[in-house]
């Protein structure tokens, strides 16, 4: 076979050059610019998916996200990988503010509308059986999140990739 090796490498160096590279990580690191840098999607869609991703994880449906974020995606003509991209926003360190803030946003929408369904004192034991009082409110929350910081990471992202593209292809000519 052409570009094979002459003899091949023993399972653990397979196995330890997936965690460190031999080549090393700013190699890596650079590729994987360069082909942000190509892809060939426009601003618009790259942005729009990441905005996707970003703010489906303000929602409850955890390990759904990458899916439903990949159908919004597909549906609006946005890029899926930017939407899965942008659902790491949505990460061990971020997800219990960001679902307080759903619960709590939602909770008290519900309230001035005249709905208490969420109360302080849910215990462990009946969470499941009270599963819509936690529920409901969340995704309230969470869509009202949505529409206040959908627009913004919008934005953000879509001048950024348009300047980050602008000097690449400035620096490349």
């Amino acid at each position: 076979m052409l570009f094979k090796r002459r003899n091949a490498l023993p399972f653990l160096d397979k196995l330890l050059n997936l965690v460190r590279p031999r080549k090393g990580y700013m190699r890596a690191i650079e590729y994987l610019k360069k082909r942000f840098y190509r892809m060939t999607e426009s601003n618009y869609s790259m942005a729009m998916g990441f905005t996707c991703g970003a703010i489906l994880s303000f929602t409850p449906f955890v390990g759904f996200h990458f899916i439903i974020a990949g159908f919004i995606a597909y549906l609006i003509n946005a890029s899926i990988f930017m939407a899965a991209l942008g659902t790491l926003v949505g990460n061990p360190w971020t997800f219990p503010l960001m679902w307080w803030g759903s619960l709590k946003i939602g909770n008290l929408a519900l309230s001035n509308l005249g709905y208490s369904i969420f109360t302080n004192n849910v215990e462990v034991n009946n969470i499941f059986s009270d599963i819509y009082s936690i529920m409901i409110p969340w995704i309230v929350g969470s869509f009202i999140i949505s529409l206040i910081l959908g627009p913004l990471i919008y934005l953000t992202v879509y001048w950024t990739i348009k300047i980050l593209r602008a000097r690449f292809n400035k620096k490349q000519k």
